[in-house]
């Protein structure tokens, strides 16, 4: 005799809900953000494009190939 548990497994990931609410909070009790001094164009001009641009690339060729298990 077997037990039919082929819905109950999805339970486990409830357990997820209070991390995610409790994260919530802390984020609004612990997080203080400070304003930034300068108009948008000025801050956009100071942002590390090529940076961005070679980070989300290597992440991109190593993750691809990661997930499609080559």
């Amino acid at each position: 005799m077997t037990a039919d548990i082929s819905g109950q497994w999805r339970w486990i990931f409830w357990i997820n809900f209070p991390f995610c609410a409790l994260g919530l909070v802390g984020i609004q009790v612990c997080l203080t953000l400070e304003k930034r001094s300068g108009d948008k164009w000025a801050r956009l001009r100071k942002f590390d494009w090529v940076g961005t641009v070679l980070f989300v690339g290597g992440l991109t060729t190593f993750l691809v190939p990661l997930s499609w298990g080559l």
